[in-house]
């Protein structure tokens, strides 16, 4: 599997992780587990950012 292919793959297992921690927060009452939730999401969308900007420079 060539590079390319793997990146786009983790790109994509990202966008999963957040569409799914998404629906998750939505339903979730507890302010302790929407903060916990919120700051996967935030971790997702940095790791997301970072791999975009690796994707642009090559």
């Amino acid at each position: 599997m060539k590079s390319e292919e793997k990146l786009e793959e983790l790109v994509d297992y990202i966008a999963f992780l957040k569409d799914y921690y998404k629906s998750v927060l939505s339903e979730e009452k507890a302010d302790y587990y929407r903060a916990f939730i919120k700051g996967k999401l935030k971790v997702l969308d940095d790791i997301g950012m970072r791999l975009e900007k690796s994707d642009k420079t090559k």
